[in-house]
């Protein structure tokens, strides 16, 4: 299968990862001036950890991941450690970290859903829609329907404590945003995908141009969502709270991981191209 090509306007998911500074450093900043000291590279590997999921789609790895970029200790002041994963995960303390737990959960979600159990995007289309290959596409979105149901299931959990955001720490607010961001857009992905796919198999798909060599389908990221208004609202609303993330955790990984993902159109689409 091909890699799903991005948009013009999607570029920046890889050139935002290009600088080795990664976030915090004023543009034309002089060579001259005092650098702001950088947080400790343990410290930002163990937040990366906690936040980090497979790529929504296959993309050329970054330039310089998360956990290998620099932040301004600064930055990151106030949002340290307070307990460990596993005491968060004691069964008695669930009452007391129903946001810490709501929010790992949704991770170890889309975890699952895009590495453990290996999901299969179908980038490309070509050839006639044939009996056999619509029942296969209807196979594929069974698949689909069973992973919009755990991550519905994530949101929902993670909106239902969310009134309790505000006691928690500096970290584990990011972390909550970041989570409810990230569980909403990989829904909103799945519904757009599963329409898609739906798509080949109702012989719905946009005109070919064998005459221009455009004789195959490709996958492509899009601003136009299709999947109907509930789901354009959730992607406005999803926006708003990665733009929040970038605003209140200004250069943290919180913040350049809501701005890779913030980069990414919501929606997605069929488009005819030439044939390799």
């Amino acid at each position: 299968m091909a890699v799903l090509r991005l948009p013009s306007r999607s570029t920046p998911l890889v050139l935002l990862a290009a600088t080795a500074l990664g976030v915090g450093f004023k543009p034309g900043q002089s060579a001259g001036l005092p650098l702001p000291e950088i947080a400790s590279p343990k410290e930002v590997s163990a937040i990366v950890r906690e936040i980090e999921v497979p790529p929504l789609f296959p993309t050329p790895p970054l330039p310089t991941p998360l956990d290998r970029r620099a932040f301004p200790a600064a930055a990151l002041a106030g949002y340290e450690a307070d307990v460990s994963i596993d005491v968060i995960r004691k069964p008695e303390n669930a009452e007391m970290y129903a946001i810490r737990l709501a929010a790992l959960d949704a991770i170890g979600v889309v975890r699952d859903i895009w590495g453990k159990y290996r999901l299969v995007i179908r980038t490309e289309f070509s050839g006639e829609p044939t009996d056999e290959v619509k029942k296969t596409i209807m196979e594929e979105q069974k698949e689909m329907s069973r992973a919009i149901l755990k991550l519905e299931a994530a949101v929902n959990r993670l909106e239902k404590v969310r009134e309790k955001r505000e006691d928690e720490t500096k970290r584990w607010q990011a972390t909550f945003d970041y989570a409810l961001a990230l569980a909403r857009s990989r829904l909103i992905f799945m519904q757009e995908y599963n329409l898609v796919l739906g798509q080949i198999r109702k012989e719905n798909l946009p005109p070919l141009d064998p005459k221009k060599g455009r004789s195959v389908y490709r996958l492509t990221a899009s601003d136009t969502i299709q999947s109907g208004g509930d789901t354009r609202r959730l992607a406005d609303r999803t926006e708003r709270l990665l733009d929040r993330i970038k605003k209140e955790h200004a250069n943290t990984p919180w913040a350049a991981a809501a701005k890779l993902d913030r980069a990414i159109p919501p929606g997605l689409e069929w488009v005819a191209v030439k044939s390799k």
